[in-house]
């Protein structure tokens, strides 16, 4: 056991940790001190940890740059994001990511957070996903934050979020896709929800025709969307009402791939191909050179 020293001056009692893992909980620590305001002895923090020092110097200022954002996460999110209801006004100040001018947070979830943003060079507003830092240092993470853009750009569909490009920059990575005015189908649920049960009863079923019709054509937008994927390939399997968006002209768009999987058994996007060609080239070996998974 090891002892870790918190930024409050106080110590816990920590299991011994790999490299890695020391320097994802630095990260970790840095984020929250920066989003508390506190600010960070680079030099100082260095010295405590020389085997990390180069990328904790390297790595600070984009630190500095997300922490700055971060402190506003807890504040109503946009329109297009999961249990938002209304477009709100920009929740931090702007600041620069590559080739975009990054507006506010509009959306965040287990796989990063999403901004609205401003491409630069062609000036075009787009939605940008960003990967957490800690995250980034996660292979698997890492992996499944790139399968879901790519699986997302192979896909060419007028109700599928289509994604324009992908990115790293200062250590950040990210892929910006086409921004969605709206609301997700999860928040269009809550509201009928809340419309239709009178307090202390029981929910009265619809009798309204064009609702029923309206349900009915997002249904045949989002089957067609998934028929066009899987001719693809592409299996999404995390199809729920806060992944599908609905646009302020009523047409439904599939978004986040995070947990897509492909038919094509060595897709080389596929996450689980490279634990099958573990398995494979042991299945190869003499059984005295095998290892157990």
């Amino acid at each position: 056991m090891t002892t870790r020293v918190l930024h409050n001056g106080t110590s816990q009692a920590a299991p011994s940790l790999d490299g890695e893992s020391v320097l994802e909980n630095l990260i970790e620590d840095c984020t929250n001190r920066l989003q508390a305001g506190e600010a960070i002895d680079v030099a100082e923090l260095a010295a405590r940890h020389p085997e990390h020092a180069e990328r904790l110097r390297r790595l600070l200022p984009s630190l500095e740059m997300m922490a700055e954002v971060g402190r506003t996460a807890g504040r109503p999110l946009a329109a297009g994001s999961p249990g938002t209801d209304a477009l709100g006004p920009p929740q931090a100040g702007p600041f620069e990511l590559g080739d975009y001018h990054v507006l506010r947070m509009i959306g965040r979830g287990g796989m990063g957070m999403v901004y609205e943003a401003i491409q630069l060079s062609l000036n075009r507003r787009v939605a940008l996903k960003v990967l957490p830092f800690a995250a980034a240092l996660d292979p698997h993470q890492l992996r499944r934050f790139q399968t879901e853009a790519q699986a997302a750009a192979q896909l060419h569909h007028t109700s599928i979020v289509p994604v324009f490009s992908v990115g790293c920059e200062r250590g950040v990575h990210f892929y910006a896709m086409q921004f969605i005015e709206g609301r997700t189908v999860a928040a269009l649920i809550q509201e009928r929800r809340d419309v239709s049960q009178p307090a202390n009863g029981p929910t009265r079923p619809t009798t309204d025709r064009e609702y029923i019709r309206s349900v009915a054509r997002l249904g045949i937008q989002a089957a067609e969307a998934l028929d066009h994927a899987h001719r693809q390939g592409i299996i999404h399997r995390d199809i729920k009402p806060g992944n599908l968006l609905v646009d302020l002209h009523g047409n439904l768009w599939i978004t986040d791939f995070g947990l897509a999987r492909f038919l094509r058994r060595d897709h080389p996007l596929d996450p689980q191909s490279d634990s099958r060609r573990d398995r494979d080239r042991r299945a190869l070996l003499p059984a005295t050179q095998r290892r157990t998974g």
